[in-house]
């Protein structure tokens, strides 16, 4: 079997193999400060109105989204962004909570690159209806969904292409 998708010797899955080369790409493309553009694009393309945080101190939120012509409607939305390779403790869980009521926000995000700490998403579990937490499959999967509606100027930072591929197992003969 190949090394990752039980295919013929020397085979490689190269679904996984494109993931990694997107998540190496994204990591170096938008580091810092431009993940949280990043998320604030794909937001926008899944229709949310947004506001990004100029880099620097944010009050615990990069991104304000909501919907509507005005970004008025809801779900009001407060994006925290951790770009960093660390996962996220549950107090950066509960700088949110506190960011979301300070802004009136119905609903928050928490990004983070580093994924969590399994006391955050044990936390983040009783909140499981106010509060999404997205690490980097998240954020790709993201990407993958609202691609197509990203602004041109992200789609040339991120130049990605959609291929189809035959999954071997389902074609014999």
């Amino acid at each position: 079997d190949g090394p990752t998708d039980g295919g013929p010797p020397g085979d490689t899955d190269i679904a996984q193999a494109a993931q990694d080369e997107i998540v190496a790409f994204v990591r170096r493309k938008f580091a810092g400060h431009g993940l949280a553009r990043l998320i604030g694009a794909v937001l926008e393309g899944e229709g949310f109105k947004v506001s990004i945080s100029p880099p620097g101190p944010d009050r615990g939120v990069d991104v304000l989204a909501g919907r509507g012509a005005m970004g008025l409607d809801e779900p009001l939305l407060c994006v925290q962004v951790k770009a960093t390779e660390v996962p996220v403790d549950a107090t950066v869980f509960r700088a949110l909570q506190g960011a979301m009521t300070s802004f009136g926000a119905t609903q928050g995000l928490l990004v983070s690159w580093g994924g969590f700490t399994e006391a955050t998403r044990r936390e983040a579990r009783q909140h499981a209806f106010k509060i999404a937490l997205w690490d980097q499959a998240d954020i790709v999967q993201a990407i993958y969904r609202a691609y197509e509606s990203l602004s041109p100027e992200i789609q040339a930072e991120l130049p990605l292409k959609r291929v189809w591929t035959l999954v071997r197992e389902d074609v014999e003969g």
